[in-house]
């Protein structure tokens, strides 16, 4: 692998990472933000770096397969924050 792809590949992962922040501490607004901004950044990088035009098939499922990384992620962090709030909640004490 290339430092362009780890570099990618980290970027994906801190996003998805703010995501599930966003999830679990259930700040939806915040959510619709990082996922517009995540959009925007891995169009201009397909544009760019890839030289692709924004409305080709490959380049639109690019696009489909952030936005449901980012629904799978904040979703994950939802359930996560459900279940830790569920447990503090019923705990004897």
């Amino acid at each position: 692998m290339n430092m362009t792809v780890l570099t990618l590949m980290a970027v994906l992962a801190v996003w998805m990472v703010i995501c599930g922040w966003c999830g679990y501490r259930k700040r939806v607004f915040a959510f619709l933000a990082v996922m517009v901004l995540g959009l925007a950044l891995n169009m201009a990088w397909m544009i760019i770096g890839l030289n692709a035009r924004p409305f080709e098939a490959h380049a639109l499922m690019a696009e489909m397969s952030v936005l449901m990384y980012g629904i799978g992620a904040f979703g994950v962090g939802w359930m996560i924050g459900r279940l830790v709030r569920q447990f503090r909640k019923t705990r004897v004490e």
